[in-house]
């Protein structure tokens, strides 16, 4: 037996709904008992203060029902609008217009809701959280989770937890802690209304299992869960992507660029969304070997920020790892916050420092290669790293120049080489999946260059 009113679809605790121009509509539907010509009632509160953000509204009358002990039940409809904002309570009553409302019939209710902005997490390990380190990332109201379970709740750690998964595909063994909290907190912070995650990554996903012209199992899982879970929305505010080493190989890392815009360009279709934003994370270093189809990947995940609206990259080549190839909690925390300054710099406008140097030319002139970055706030430091360790390799149609000595000049990093370059040459930045040194950074932003590969040097008289 029902107490009164029943919502049954369109709203569950925790949940958070994606706003468009400030607002959300709601659209709820639900049971409730039969009362004379007594009539449902719906309104939403702030729960800080209890005020309304809508007030009472009555519902509308749909037919008739019976719950499971064959009592009469009226079937209702309503769609409320709410403004951004939370975290709000929906109310129901029955009521009769004839004492005051406070005094109807109060039925079942809907805890912690918000409206603000939905991202989906999507890639391998380091998107799913592979953070073994103990660091301080507590759960905060407001930054809401859609676990596997496809179940509302308050953001925690393991935010890939696999228990009662309703899309088994992405079921994952052994995630712990992610960059998307610490994002998630940065971003509600700044934009002042709540944020909501939806989980769909997977540790070891090759890009092939995100392309649906390959494979695209993950990714047909992706657009299935997020219509169940926004009830056939689908829109979201953004996705946050971080993968990339499954592909470092021979005959997947020069196919990546193109397999990367495919991706997005179903994304924005199947969010109905034409300019959805993507935010990427450059691949991370990884300590094992030397594999040459890293560097390959960072130039085509570089090459997609440039070239494809709304793609955003930051870096992660500087950050620490917890075991090979796995970024350590601390480097999440640092990650999270980068991937929000960049969203909140590139798409909502915000100046937050969020964009990393990136290069933008190579001009050599005798033995002096002057490469010129774009995103530069204050100036280039190189962080005394020796020439021979500096991480830069330029190379021309008789091998490999070794620089001699380099420094940071305002936006532009200058090389002294130990011969002049001859014919056909090209300058790469961190051309190892090993970047054993520090790269250059920006201390205004606080971000080391992008990486880069095999960069066309030009020459200057």
């Amino acid at each position: 037996m029902i107490n009164n009113v029943k919502i049954t679809k369109g709203a569950s605790d925790w949940r958070i709904y994606q706003q468009k121009d400030g607002k959300a509509t709601l659209d709820l539907e639900g049971v409730s008992i039969i009362s004379g010509d007594a009539a449902t009632w719906i309104r939403v509160v702030r729960e800080d203060d209890k005020s309304a953000a809508v007030d009472w509204k009555k519902a509308e009358y749909t037919g008739l029902t019976e719950d499971e002990d064959g009592t009469p039940l009226h079937k209702f409809r309503i769609s409320l609008t709410v403004p951004a904002g939370g975290l709000y309570r929906i109310d129901s009553a029955v009521w009769d217009s004839v004492s005051r409302i406070e005094w109807g019939y109060q039925g079942n209710k809907i805890y912690h809701i918000g409206v603000g902005d939905l991202f989906v997490i999507t890639g391998q390990s380091n998107s799913a959280g592979y953070g073994r380190t103990p660091i301080a990332d507590p759960p905060e109201f407001g930054v809401h989770l859609c676990r596997n379970s496809e179940v509302w709740t308050v953001a925690t750690h393991p935010l890939n937890d696999p228990e009662d998964t309703k899309h088994p595909v992405n079921r994952e063994p052994a995630s712990d802690h992610s960059p998307y909290l610490s994002f998630g907190k940065m971003m509600k912070k700044t934009l002042g209304y709540p944020i909501g995650l939806i989980q769909e990554s997977l540790g070891g996903s090759p890009i092939s299992r995100w392309n649906t012209r390959i494979s695209g199992d993950l990714y047909k899982s992706m657009v299935e869960s997020v219509n169940r879970i926004t009830e056939g929305d689908m829109r979201v505010a953004g996705i946050l992507w971080y993968q990339g080493c499954s592909d470092c190989d021979e005959n997947n890392a020069p196919l990546y660029f193109e397999r990367f815009g495919q991706m997005v360009s179903d994304m924005r279709r199947d969010f109905r969304s034409p300019d959805l934003p993507v935010y990427t994370v450059q691949i991370n270093r990884v300590l094992n070997g030397e594999n040459l189809f890293w560097p390959v990947i960072r130039e085509a995940q570089r090459k997609a920020a440039n070239e494809i609206k709304n793609v955003f990259i930051v870096p992660s080549v500087d950050l620490p790892l917890n075991d090979a190839i796995h970024n350590a909690s601390s480097s999440n925390m640092v990650l999270g916050e980068r991937i929000a300054r960049i969203a909140l710099e590139g798409y909502y406008k915000k100046f937050t420092y969020g964009f990393a140097p990136d290069i933008i030319s190579a001009e050599c002139r005798g033995e002096t290669l002057t490469l010129t970055f774009a995103n530069v706030r204050h100036y280039l430091l190189t962080l005394d790293v020796p020439a021979a360790e500096c991480g830069f390799v330029v190379e021309d149609e008789k091998g490999r120049i070794a620089p001699t000595y380099y420094y940071g000049e305002e936006n532009r990093i200058m090389l002294k080489l130990e011969r002049k370059p001859e014919g056909k040459a090209k300058v790469s930045f961190a051309k190892t999946c090993n970047l054993k040194s520090a790269p250059p950074m920006d201390p205004g932003s606080g971000l080391p260059i992008i990486a880069f590969d095999n960069v066309e040097i030009t020459y200057v008289p």
